[in-house]
């Protein structure tokens, strides 16, 4: 199996494992501080990463460039802080498909820094991508939360800067220890504010739980995300990660009711069709393999 292809692959885990995280945080906003729910994620999250570096033996691990290690925790805390609050007041469809704009700023900050070229099929993926995204979109636009829908908006800015450094982190550090720097960093952040706004602790055990697994979910999404972001390029790694709206929307409707209408099924398999043209760069599926673009 290439690089590439195990990229895609570590892309889907993360996916999912973000997807879960979304639904499970929403849940959780609905009956705590949002903050409260932040941290805990962050805080747990650390402790399951702290272990599996324990597990697989600190000393092997090396920290490089704490420069850019400081700041991909710096974006990369605001970009969460961003993209949870206002899942806890838009439906999560909406907050999925809005902050499925990052890779569009992704891929322009890759050429610029990074220095990497795209080919012809990956711009129309891009389109088909952006398509289908407006497709999406329709859930909760309308409901008046206009101030709202531009916290996703930041959180995707936000998210592009981090993940780009992300991939430029991957060259020298392993995915375990960007991501473990990056809940030390976040957690220093996150303190403040939760403190600010109250802490109320869960009320039974299956909360405390559905708090652990914030943890898990987070841990076990940086983790493949980061993956991902070392074997191939950024703005390729990004594209992948569309599939994380099917999974949520499907997650959304188990778990809340949230059902999408059938231009946003539309919108979904258009994603999911991008997916398919920027992995094997080719518009039909039945079509020979096109050749590669410069």
């Amino acid at each position: 199996m290439n690089n590439r292809t195990k990229a895609f692959w570590w892309m889907v885990a993360a996916s999912f494992f973000y997807a879960m995280l979304a639904v499970d945080f929403k849940f959780l906003a609905k009956r705590y501080p949002v903050f409260e729910m932040i941290f805990a994620r962050n805080f747990t999250a650390f402790i399951f990463v702290g272990f599996y570096m324990i597990a697989r033996g600190i000393k092997t691990f090396k920290f490089t460039n704490f420069k850019l290690l400081t700041a991909r925790g710096i974006f990369g805390t605001f970009a969460a802080l961003f993209y949870f609050y206002s899942l806890s007041v838009l439906p999560v469809a909406t907050v999925i498909t809005i902050h499925k704009t990052a890779p569009f700023f992704i891929i322009i900050l890759s050429w610029i820094f990074l220095k990497e070229k795209s080919s012809r099929y990956k711009f129309i993926a891009f389109f088909i991508a952006f398509t289908g995204i407006l497709l999406i979109f329709k859930p909760g636009y309308n409901s008046g939360r206009y101030f709202y829908l531009f916290l996703p908006v930041f959180s995707a800015i936000f998210s592009a800067i981090s993940h780009t450094i992300v991939r430029k982190l991957g060259e020298t550090n392993e995915p375990v220890v960007i991501v473990v720097f990056f809940f030390f960093v976040s957690n220093f952040i996150l303190a403040p504010l939760m403190i600010y706004q109250g802490i109320k602790l869960p009320d039974n055990v299956f909360h405390w739980f559905l708090v652990a697994l914030l943890g898990v979910f987070t841990g076990a999404a940086q983790i493949t995300m980061t993956k991902s972001y070392s074997l191939t390029k950024a703005g390729e790694a990004s594209l992948y990660s569309y599939i994380n709206i099917p999974f949520a929307v499907l997650l959304a409707y188990l778990v809340f009711g949230e059902i999408p209408d059938k231009i946003s099924f539309m919108g979904i398999l258009l994603v999911i069709y991008a997916a398919f043209v920027n992995y094997r760069e080719r518009i039909f599926f039945w079509a020979g393999k096109q050749k590669k673009a410069s």
